[in-house]
Parts: C-alpha cells; structure tokens; sequence
C-alpha cells in the first residue's frame, strides 16, 4: 500500500467510544453463541489514564478498562476483561468438564483453536504413564493437540488483524436476499450490545440484571 492511500487511524473516535464498546462485543458473540444469554453479570470500569495524548477533554474520554463476570441461564461462569493498559492479549478460553478449549488470536480468522485433554484421556503408553507420574505432581497434566478448522477461501487483510469484517454483514446480506433468518438476528445483536453498554458504564462496580434475552 502506497504511503499516500494510508488512513491515519482516527485515535480520538477510539478513545471516545472507548476499547469496551469497540472490542468486547467479539467475545461476546463467541461466548453467547456458545452458552446462550446471559442473566446476570457484576461489573466494574475505570478511566485509568484520562489524558491520551490527543488533546480531548478528560471528560470527553471513555472509561479505558473494563471487566465483567457473566452468569449465563444455561449455568456457566465466565470473565471479560478489556482495558488499554496491558499487554496485547486476545485469547479466549473454555474450561469444560473434560478438557481445555484455546484459541490464542481471536481476531485471526484461520487462528488454530487447541483443545488439551487432562492425561488420563491420553492414548495407550503415554497415557499409562502420565497416570502413574500424576500423583507425584502437583495439578493435572494436560496434552494439547490441534483441532481442525474450516478453510477460508478469501482473502485477508495485510494488517495485524487477520480478520475479514465483511464476512458478517455479507452472511445478513445473503439471508435476506433469500428471505432466510439472519445468522444474528436482532435480539441476539441487542443482548450483546446491553452487555456491552453495562460493562462500559459499570463505574464503580455494579450488579446488573439483563433485560434482554434471544
């Protein structure tokens, strides 16, 4: 890309709107697609560094972390965390009953997603040892192998982010073209944005009951 078709990337927007509402809602959508809506959550955001360089009014900036704990109808427990002051980290992961699902890079698009079993899962000798091994450990040994994932025929930006944006709106696009239920439909979208909104606004600390279901 020529130095003359680059676009500045507009910091004053992102720290007006602030890294929950431009972020969160991609764990969001994975972890509501995965476990239903969420009933409850328990909040807290803070503004940790109001001057950002850019010259806006410290009152004009958003709250720059966030986290929340999700209590799901479906009985899962999870945790968000978004915030500016910490290393890069845009991992996700899913501790089951029988294993440890990974994804390490949420915004590449062909990311590998890693599920470790705990050792007794393991096959034949290996297994047998590592049983005879773990109770001299502290923990439990996990293996990890690599999970398949379907292959992207397109192709993706140059940018850090290996994530093609348009896939979503082109997939609502597509069912309304064919008079087909939208892969999020709307009710969906407005939970994960009241999610989004409480976790922005939670200030202090703040016990939040949600209104929306899907």
């Amino acid at each position: 890309m020529a130095e003359r078709d680059r676009v500045p990337w507009p910091a004053e927007d992102e720290y007006r709107v602030g890294c929950t509402l431009e972020h969160a809602g991609y764990y969001l959508t994975w972890m509501s697609l995965m476990f239903g809506p969420v009933e409850r959550m328990t909040a807290f955001a803070s503004r940790l560094y109001p001057d950002k360089g850019t010259g806006q009014p410290p009152d004009s900036v958003a709250n720059d972390f966030s986290t929340a704990c999700l209590e799901f109808r479906s009985g899962v427990v999870a945790r968000i965390t978004c915030g500016f002051v910490a290393p890069q980290d845009r991992s996700l992961l899913d501790i089951g009953d029988r294993g440890v699902l990974t994804v390490t890079d949420s915004w590449a698009s062909q990311g590998p997603v890693y599920l470790r079993s705990p050792s007794g899962d393991a096959p034949g000798r290996l297994g047998r040892l590592l049983h005879r091994i773990r109770r001299y450990l502290p923990g439990r040994i996990f293996l990890g192998r690599k999970l398949p994932i379907p292959r992207f025929g397109g192709k993706l930006p140059a940018y850090p982010s290996q994530m093609d944006f348009a896939r979503g709106p082109a997939a609502q696009a597509e069912a309304i073209r064919k008079g087909v239920p939208a892969p999020l439909p709307a009710r969906f979208v407005l939970h994960i944005t009241e999610i989004a909104l409480a976790m922005q606004n939670a200030g202090g600390g703040a016990v939040i009951q949600l209104r929306s279901r899907f």
